[in-house]
């Protein structure tokens, strides 16, 4: 019980803002850094050529369990980490094994922990369920709350789940700024539109994760924002110079870098300015050049997932090891789980080094960089290595986990109090207006209000029968337009998806003529439409005349309901406007 105390007490003292309490922190990171400096190239000089290489990759695994693939990849390969989907997990207790059961095979094969990474970016990329690790909205969502303290809490909440199941690394947050309204792949990913609020929001939310000893990872250097192209199926090209780059996309990565950033990830596209051959990925220009020379950075550098059609199309596997490398790659990332991929890029990279055509002083570097972060993110001193037996050292990571622990705790209690969850929170004040401010108090006195609502939408729960009069469940958007035509008086609030575009602009436009025709035939004044939408802001949707569309950017749980409330609620819900760079 002291030492929580005695924690919680260092923990307030931090939160105010105490600088001999940073002072002091700064000094013993410092002792502990030393400690620690030694040992990677004690580590490397006794690991063979292949455990050298084997740290380059990062691989996925084929289901929940260990099972023999997995096991030579880590036996035989010595693969320096894992990237787990949501085909690798199921319960709390499984992945819990399965990280585990990981780790012990690594340190058996060569005496190196895995990182094991996962995209939980949030919104619609999440690979862990609800039951495994909180569910928030979109780092969109994020972004129209304008809060750091949500970012960070919301880094520190991830990261702590994550870690507490094995996971040390999390591939988020996305640093690109969303400013392509075409974008089909990052759109609500990206805290928004601007270089201010990506960047004050993604180190926020850098802090948080970094608290919880889960390395979070920057991405996609050097900016996926502005395309219409999704990397996963073509290779984006982004036609700007770099003094436009400096302008923009970035910022982020800049200011990331200058606060510590430990791992960038890089992304599958080309910008003819910097490289006119080579994809970001595996251009020297852009890794070593840009990114290392010009930016500063000196920590891990690592591919996108080598599967995604803009390189896989082009390279092969050995090709892109080979050039990735060649780059200042530290991590090949290798998403899927074929051990013939990997074999054919170690054979690549083995013959590349016993060649000369690749450097072994390059590549003790690389893995010398990979151990110093394991090393610092405390992975040697969970697996129980004898390399960090220091009591000192022990004693540092022993209390970075528990204060991580105690900061989790507090950040759940505080909003417990409140009746409410940080979740809850964020959804509800993430909830935008497409174009215009609504003020859902403004409708007619008396008005019923109906939630028409989809077939696969969540239950009908949370109090919202008691709130809106009615329900009414359909399947096609279509009953909504002929159900209204018949009850026109009500307040219709009605759930869309982006596959609805087509119809919703193209009905409500007939919709709208019968309307205004029918109002001024009967003298009547018909209730508005609030249309309910969780999905691309950037598509095009009309905004009804007499009404809203209320965007919460992600489908979570928390987020539908969020919307349901706010739009019957007694606060206005603020704008947002696709393509508006000025302001947030």
């Amino acid at each position: 019980m002291q030492r929580w105390r005695t924690l919680a007490l260092i923990l307030g003292v931090i939160a105010l803002g105490g600088g001999v309490i940073r002072g002091m922190h700064y000094v013993h990171q410092r002792r502990i850094e030393d400690q620690l400096s030694a040992i990677p190239a004690r580590i490397l000089a006794g690991m063979t050529l292949d455990q050298k290489i084997g740290q380059l990759l990062h691989v996925g695994l084929s289901g929940p369990d260990m099972d023999p693939t997995i096991a030579r990849q880590i036996g035989q390969a010595y693969v320096g980490g894992v990237i787990l989907f949501a085909r690798n997990i199921g319960t709390p207790g499984q992945l819990l094994d399965l990280t585990r059961g990981l780790e012990s095979a690594s340190m058996r094969a060569s005496g190196v922990p895995l990182l094991i990474s996962v995209d939980q970016e949030g919104g619609r990329v999440q690979r862990l369920g609800p039951e495994l690790a909180t569910h928030f909205p979109s780092l969109m969502a994020v972004g129209r709350t304008d809060s750091s303290s949500y970012a960070e809490e919301i880094g520190l909440v991830t990261g702590h789940e994550l870690r507490r199941l094995g996971i040390n690394l999390v591939l988020a947050p996305v640093l690109d700024i969303n400013n392509n309204a075409a974008n089909p792949v990052i759109n609500v990913r990206s805290f928004g539109q601007t270089a201010e609020i990506v960047t004050r929001l993604g180190l926020a939310y850098n802090r948080g994760a970094a608290a919880a000893l889960t390395g979070p990872v920057i991405k996609h250097f050097p900016g996926h924002g502005d395309t219409s192209i999704d990397s996963h199926l073509d290779l984006p090209v982004i036609h700007k110079t770099r003094s436009q780059l400096e302008e923009l996309e970035l910022i982020p990565f800049r200011a990331a870098i200058a606060e510590g950033a430990g791992v960038v990830m890089v992304a599958h596209l080309l910008i003819p300015d910097l490289d006119p051959k080579h994809p970001a990925s595996l251009s020297t220009a852009i890794v070593s050049g840009l990114l290392r020379d010009q930016l500063g950075f000196n920590g891990l550098v690592m591919t996108d997932a080598i599967e995604m059609q803009a390189i896989a199309d082009r390279y092969s596997p050995g090709q892109i090891a080979v050039q990735a490398f060649r780059a200042g790659v530290d991590i090949l990332l290798v998403s899927g789980h074929d051990p013939r991929v990997t074999a054919e890029m170690t054979r690549a990279l083995r013959a590349g080094f016993v060649s000369g055509q690749l450097s072994l002083e390059d590549l003790d570097e690389s893995v010398q960089r990979q151990i110093r972060y394991k090393l610092l993110q405390g992975l040697f001193f969970e697996v129980g290595s004898h390399w960090v037996s220091s009591p000192l050292i022990a004693d540092h990571f022993r209390k970075q986990l528990e204060l991580a622990d105690l900061r989790y705790r507090i950040i759940n209690n505080r909003y417990a109090r409140q009746r409410t969850s940080l979740n809850e929170a964020v959804s509800e004040e993430s909830i935008s207006s497409l174009g215009e401010i609504y003020d859902p108090r403004a409708r007619p006195a008396g008005t019923d209000a109906v939630l028409f609502y989809r077939s696969d939408s969540l239950s009908i729960s949370d109090g919202t029968e008691a709130q809106a009069l009615r329900v009414q469940q359909f399947r096609q958007l279509r009953e909504f337009f002929q159900q209204y035509r018949q009850e026109p008086e009500h307040l219709w609030l009605v759930e869309i998806e982006e596959a609805d575009l087509p119809i919703w602009n193209r009905e409500l436009e007939a919709l709208e003529t019968w309307k205004t025709a029918k109002e001024q035939e009967s003298g009547l004044s018909f209730g508005p439409i609030v249309a309910l939408y969780p999905g691309n802001p950037f598509l095009g949707f009309q905004v009804p005349q007499d009404g809203a569309i209320l965007l919460s950017f992600s489908r979570t749980r928390e987020s539908l309901l969020a919307l349901r409330r706010r739009a019957l609620g007694d606060r206005p819900i603020l704008s947002f406007t696709p393509g508006a760079r000025d302001t947030e």
